[in-house]
């Protein structure tokens, strides 16, 4: 929508994580647990990679999610 004698400037905003590590409860399993991490925003889904038989997971993965978008009036 552009209001008279004024331009719109789309903005498109974007969330960035990093994900650096975790530290999970011990529990008596044969084999164990393989995390990840998953996060959700409106219906997207971004997941981690998953880290095989620990406790301890560390990922220093990066993760970015569309958040939304506005339209600013520029004069």
């Amino acid at each position: 929508m552009i209001l008279a004698g004024g331009r719109e400037q789309l903005i498109q905003l974007f969330s960035f994580l990093t994900v650096i590590s975790a530290k999970l409860k011990e529990k008596n399993k044969w084999f164990g647990p393989s995390p990840y991490v998953e996060v959700s925003v409106d219906g997207q889904s971004k997941k981690t990679e998953k880290c095989n038989n620990t406790n301890s997971p560390k990922w220093k993965q990066h993760l970015t999610v569309y958040v939304g978008r506005f339209y600013l009036q520029l004069p």
